[in-house]
């Protein structure tokens, strides 16, 4: 098998400064941005770029198959085809123009030395590739974008030196001296433009930093989010800019993008000194800046203007007269004022802003008061029928309070659907139903109590009972319990009282020391003792455990809620807060007496 003479690899590059015709933002602040992106190996065949691990990108805006890289290493040729929604740019090596690139373009075949951005204007990769027989560039397939039917002249590079495309190299090496010393020319010309674009950018950058460190915190925030963008925009620019739009970034930078820099952003920028000795700074030191400029843009030497009082506060660590170059005073005027008109802008849309939100909050109260007052007499009554259907009139009233309330409700000939009718016939029924055996009993009377503070405990209760067991198994149930007619008034008013239990009769209970109870009316009738009352209350039963034989006296058993006698008709209660003292149904019967049983008092 052949040997592969080539290798690949795209190494992490950064694209800030390259030209593309819609820069991508920068990425939000969640998202995840690597300090280096990781280089990338090319395997023989396709290596897909995105997001994903290989790039360690998590930016959404990139598809988990944003491109694909087809690399030969037997070859050295390489191409690149775009998948995602998003476009990604391709640059010739050295051109700082670069050519979009879509899925609908189709595969561009790249070279050595190409820069490959993911997005436009990040996330940049230099295609680096190597001959390991002779350590030069493969053949020159580099550039050719065979949907655009154009070339995209890439540079090479050996050991530090320029060399022409690899496919015209022995055309060069015929042109013998005259060649190299028109190269050496070119090259000479390209150093000296490129110190001069390094002095300006450095002149540039001192004097932002001077500028950037005089304006108010909430202008440095903006400043720096454009200066991401648009980092060929000076400071000053960018501060005029932020004015006008009122601090809003993204206007901003659309402002810079579709107008020309505004002529105080340009004209503050002194000339500089044409011969390579200028006039002395104003400290006594020789200026940074006395390189001349290139013939092609001369200039005319201007004397060091005098120290102006700034309205700007100066950085710490720094005198106005050391600085690397100071700030115009009519420019910082004029950003003063734009700043201050700005602010005051701000502040009068934020009071405009709470004054409409108080109109419409007045505007809101005013129409539900409105809605209120519109209501007829017809609706009223509506909902008065409702209520009644759910409370007897003081019921809820009562609940709001402390005190016990007994609402007396009386056997009717006629049927209603109100409230009070729902509580007779629900305590009638109960004890009608259940009644087994019995003849002659008739209900008289039933008495609805309403005690607040035993509701809130039984409800409080249920919500409890609610972390172990089916919501279903926490619905009341309605159980009698007979007493004597003494005992009655006090259940209701302050619930049953356990310490009590067997003090009467020495009797703790056949199935537990606790309360009992029975769903028949004439199981518990023969407790009342003679007397003419039973209570019906609302019972939580919850988790029950069927005894099986008597056990006098026996304590709850752990994990249950309840114990059931072995026929099924006592419920044994442990808790006062399971009970709820509702009904006291008056009756009459022919037959009475007690069985002295009594499990309570």
């Amino acid at each position: 098998m052949e040997a592969p003479r080539y290798e690949a690899k795209l190494v992490p590059t950064s694209v800030a400064n390259l030209h593309v015709k819609f820069p991508t933002k920068p990425p939000e602040a969640h998202v995840h941005l690597p300090q280096d992106l990781p280089t990338v190996s090319l395997k023989h065949g396709e290596t897909d770029l995105g997001r994903g691990r290989l790039t360690q990108l998590l930016d959404p805006r990139l598809s988990r198959k944003q491109l694909t890289v087809e690399w030969d290493e037997h070859s050295g040729r390489a191409s690149v085809h775009v998948h995602g929604m998003n476009p990604s740019y391709v640059h010739a090596q050295g051109q700082q123009e670069g050519v979009a690139v879509s899925k609908e373009t189709g595969k561009v075949e790249v070279g050595d030395g190409v820069v490959i951005s993911l997005l436009p204007g990040l996330y940049g990769y230099t295609l680096r590739i190597i001959d390991r027989e002779a350590s030069t560039a493969p053949p020159a397939n580099a550039g050719h974008v065979n949907s655009h039917k154009r070339k995209l002249e890439g540079e090479h590079y050996k050991d530090g030196q320029h060399q022409a495309p690899v496919g015209t190299a022995h055309a060069a090496a015929a042109g013998g001296d005259a060649a190299a010393e028109a190269e050496g020319a070119r090259g000479a010309k390209r150093q000296r433009t490129e110190d001069e674009e390094s002095e300006t950018n450095s002149n540039r950058q001192d004097a932002d930093t001077v500028l950037i460190s005089s304006i108010s915190d909430q202008y440095k925030e903006g400043v720096r989010a454009v200066k991401e963008v648009l980092p060929e925009k000076s400071v000053k620019e960018i501060i005029v800019a932020l004015a006008k739009c009122q601090k809003n970034v993204e206007q901003a930078i659309d402002l810079l993008l579709s107008e020309p820099p505004p002529a105080a952003c340009a004209d503050h920028l002194q000339p500089l000194s044409s011969s390579s000795s200028s006039s002395p700074s104003p400290s006594g030191a020789s200026s940074p800046f006395s390189k001349a400029l290139p013939p092609t843009a001369p200039v005319t030497p201007v004397k060091p203007a005098a120290p102006a009082t700034s309205p700007f506060r100066v950085p710490d660590g720094a005198s106005p007269g050391k600085t690397a170059t100071e700030v115009d005073e009519g420019i910082a005027s004029e950003l003063q004022k734009a700043l201050d008109t700005a602010a005051e802008q701000e502040a009068k849309a934020r009071r405009a802003e709470e004054e409409a939100k108080s109109q419409m909050e007045i505007i809101k109260m005013l129409m539900q008061e409105k809605e209120s007052m519109e209501m007829n007499s017809k609706e009223l009554a509506s909902v008065r029928m409702k209520l009644d259907k759910l409370y007897l009139p003081g019921e809820r009233e009562a609940l709001t309070g402390t005190e016990m309330r007994t609402f007396t409700l009386m056997p009717s000939r006629g049927f209603g659907d109100d409230a009070s009718e729902m509580h007779y016939r629900t305590a009638e029924s109960q004890f009608h139903r259940l009644c087994e055996g019995m003849t002659g009993v008739k209900v008289t009377r039933v008495d609805y109590i309403v005690n607040p503070p035993l509701v809130k405990n039984f409800e409080r209760k249920r919500l409890e009972l609610a972390g172990h067991v089916d919501w279903e198994d926490t619905k009341p149930i309605l159980a009698f319990h007979g007493t004597s007619d003494d005992n009655i008034t006090a259940i209701c008013k302050h619930n049953f009282d356990f310490s009590k239990i067997g003090a009467s009769t020495g009797n703790l209970g056949f199935y537990g020391k606790g309360v009992y109870f029975s769903e028949f009316a004439s199981y518990s009738i023969p407790y009342v003792r003679g007397g003419t009352k039973l209570l019906l209350c609302k019972v939580l039963v919850g988790h029950s455990f069927r005894m099986s034989r008597v056990e006098t006296g026996k304590p709850q058993v752990e994990g249950y809620d309840s114990h059931i006698s072995p026929c099924g008709k006592e419920l044994v209660i442990f808790s006062p807060d399971q009970i709820l003292p509702t009904y006291i149904i008056h009756y009459t019967t022919g037959s009475g007496g007690g069985r002295g049983f009594g499990g309570f008092y």
